[in-house]
């Protein structure tokens, strides 16, 4: 019996049937039968460990196999690192099945009696798995699972070697990979996000920082909103000078956070609450303590990674004058004027930079190089495309632990000197074609803040949010909030005092609605780790959240809410800066569970928690939103019932706005299938107001409801009449 288990890692997508018969018949080839095999598929950390304890070696390795030979019957245990396998099969320049299946017959030649240890035998094990994999050809060309034509392929002299590189695969080739949709994976369709800081969410042991053993303890609260996916920011191992943004190895959970076993541990539980889970990408840099990074600047031209990074030799002037202004500044390491860094390296003078000095840019190429700058390489280059590679090999590794898809961190800013941005979307088209070949249920999320850019570029779903276009800040950012001076809208239009405006929305979400409808999707936060939260400034009451939040859970699109506003979490301008948050910390928070100290955040005493807490007296928590049925929690939750539970306000129903842009209190938009219609109205301000909209065909029924709102009917107009901050959620009743 051939048998197959994993552990830390998802179960790799191999064909056992198959996979089986063509073991079987590389053993009899060897004149062996097979008896008793057990494949394990494990992480680097857990090969490590078996290693050390059973072998006495401290090093990585691919493969360890357990000899337990019966006579002419094989017998053994057969351990396999699949982190091992992937970073391989990227070195060699091998697709990830084939170096599995190359591995996985390894091990079947070991217990074969093949060795690898004495001289001469590494090119016989070569010689034997090149054979086993010619035989599994002819297998795959006569039908799967069939037996060869010719006879014994090895001889059975053959000893046993060891290869410490992995090849193999025949899945992808003998199977056929479902097709999604244009609109990428179908479960996007129902998809609600809640977004979580990792660091703010959940600490299990005390330390005063969040984790993902935490994380994994409030599922079930996570679950009862009624979202069904999560989005976390960054896990993976950091430098912490920029919130996790700055990452040493996108291979390996932060230790602040757990390992990677947790990580498959939270992937398992969120699924089986019928949760998705998607990581945070950030594809434009790592930290300047990353080795790919160190082993770049040493200007080694054999170097793996020699050509990962953008090394010039020169300068203009104003980019010198950018870094002595840095330099002179008072927090120079955070001050994120200018491209380059002058280099302390070897390599070459200066280094370029995406934002923080530690964030050294990865080299994706330029759309058009300048031939007299060398350093300057076309997308093409081969620098350039091994920095794809390891892109997608990222991604894969986590996909293959289980992982639903990635929002990606500014997506559209990877390739250099590309105006139109027609490089970026060549490269994000190419990654959308191996997404849909190799992982078409999982998803790519943009963070490019233009749907009618980035979703035909191939994501799946991209933010309309606070930078790149007005239309969103106008809904939430004035004067009165923290955004200050910074932004452009001396009023927003969920202030009060009714002096917003919604026609850039408007005009700019329609564009985007018109031109993503049939091909993706525009995803909509109530707030974000990066920008203030919905209660910020003079928004500070829970009749201004509900009406928020009415419009934000009803309009099209996929929901994305960030952990905390479901109970109204308050934006706390005065947050110390930690870890490079500046002014975002005070969207970070610690999550407020219950009244104390720490909000039943964390056990540690308050002067360890990451952030300070402020649960207004402990109104602002969980645990009293629980008791309250008034609650803005239980208006988000009944929001989101109803999200999943009425089509008209789906993710795919369509969209109308009702009344004039122009007088912007009221906004009334319809939402509508072929069979059901909602009409939603929403009017921040603190004025009575009306609109008239066209006579329904059917009577209507308040489903959701914030204030007082009455419905009047008339001949050809009905008028929706809407008391001060007030929201209404109405479907047509149907025969």
């Amino acid at each position: 019996m051939i048998t197959y288990n994993v552990e830390g890692v998802r179960m790799p997508a191999i064909k056992k049937r198959a996979t089986n018969a063509w073991i079987r018949a590389v053993a009899a080839s060897h004149g062996r039968r097979v008896g008793e095999v057990g494949y394990m598929f494990v992480d680097d950390e857990k090969i490590l460990e078996v290693n050390n304890e059973y072998l006495g070696h401290n090093y990585y390795t691919d493969v360890i196999t357990f000899d337990y030979d019966e006579d002419d019957v094989i017998n053994g245990d057969i351990v396999i690192s699949l982190d091992t396998v992937r970073s391989n099969a990227e070195l060699f320049g091998k697709t990830y099945d084939d170096e599995l299946h190359r591995v996985i017959i390894h091990g079947i030649l070991h217990l074969c009696g093949i060795d690898d240890k004495g001289p001469g035998e590494r090119e016989l094990m070569e010689a034997a798995e090149n054979r086993a994999l010619a035989l599994l050809s002819d297998m795959q060309r006569q039908g799967r699972g069939s037996q060869p034509r010719s006879g014994l392929l090895y001889p059975s002299s053959m000893k046993r070697q060891f290869l410490p590189i992995l090849l193999a695969a025949f899945l992808a080739a003998s199977g056929v990979q479902a097709q999604p949709s244009a609109k990428g994976p179908e479960w996007l369709s129902r998809a609600i996000f809640y977004q979580i800081y990792p660091s703010s969410f959940q600490d299990s042991d005390g330390n005063g920082i969040g984790d993902l053993p935490g994380i994994i303890s409030r599922l079930d609260y996570i679950q009862s909103l009624g979202v069904n996916a999560l989005w976390l920011n960054p896990v993976y191992e950091s430098g912490w000078f920029d919130g996790g943004y700055d990452i040493i190895d996108f291979y390996r959970i932060d230790p602040r956070f757990g390992t990677n076993s947790d990580m498959v541990r939270l992937i398992d539980e969120a699924h089986k609450r019928g949760l998705r889970v998607c990581l945070d990408l950030v594809a434009g840099h790592p930290s300047d303590r990353c080795w790919w990074f160190v082993e770049s600047a040493t200007a080694d031209p054999n170097s793996r990674y020699s050509d990962y990074y953008i090394w010039p030799d020169s300068i203009s002037a104003d980019e010198r004058e950018q870094i002595r202004l840095r330099h002179a500044s008072a927090h120079p390491a955070s001050d994120t004027r200018g491209h380059y860094v002058e280099s302390p390296y070897p390599r070459a003078r200066y280094y370029m930079k995406n934002y923080f000095e530690c964030q050294p840019a990865l080299n994706y190429g330029y759309a058009h190089p300048d031939p007299s700058r060398p350093w300057e390489q076309a997308v093409t280059a081969p620098g350039p495309q091994a920095v794809r590679r390891e892109l997608r090999n990222i991604m894969a590794f986590w996909f293959d632990k289980g992982i639903d898809g990635f929002r990606v961190d500014m997506a559209s800013s990877l390739v250099k000197n590309d105006p139109d941005r027609s490089a970026i979307r060549q490269l994000w088209q190419e990654m959308r074609q191996w997404r849909d070949s190799h992982y078409p249920h999982c998803a790519l999320i943009a963070e490019w803040a233009n749907p009618a850019m980035s979703i035909p570029a191939g994501f799946d779903v991209d933010f309309f949010m606070h930078f790149n276009r007005p239309g969103y800040p106008s809904l939430f950012f004035d004067r009165d909030t923290p955004a200050g001076s910074r932004s452009p809208f001396e009023y927003s239009y969920f202030n009060r005092n009714g002096r917003g405006r919604i026609d850039q929305f408007i005009d700019n979400f329609s564009e985007c609605y018109r031109l993503t409808r049939d091909r993706g999707y525009i995803g909509l936060p109530t707030a974000n780790h990066d920008f203030q939260r919905l209660r910020a400034g003079s928004r500070n009451t829970p009749d201004q959240l509900r009406v928020a939040m009415t419009f934000l859970l009803t309009m099209p699109g996929i929901p994305f809410v960030y952990y905390g506003d479901e109970i109204g979490m308050r934006y706390q301008p005065d947050a110390p800066d930690v870890e490079g948050a500046t002014d975002r910390a005070g969207s970070r928070t610690p999550m407020q569970w219950e009244p104390g100290p720490t909000a039943g955040f964390s056990t540690c005493a308050v002067d360890s928690l990451y952030l300070p807490v402020s649960t207004d007296g402990g109104l602002l928590t969980v645990r009293a939103q629980e008791a309250d049925p008034r609650s803005l929690l239980h208006y988000v939750r009944h929001l989101l019932r109803l999200r999943r539970d009425v089509p008209a306000l789906a993710n795919e129903a369509g969209w109308t706005l009702l009344s004039d842009k122009m007088r912007p209190y009221p906004m009334v938009y319809r939402r509508s299938t072929a069979d059901d219609v909602c009409i939603v109205a929403v009017n921040p301000s603190a004025a009575s107001v009306s609109a008239s909209i066209p006579t329904l065909s059917a009577p209507v029924e308040a489903i959701a409801q914030s204030g007082k709102v009455k419905y009047k009917r008339g001949a050809t107009t009905d008028r929706i009449v809407m008391g001060p901050v007030s929201a209404v959620v109405y479907r047509l009743s149907r025969p």
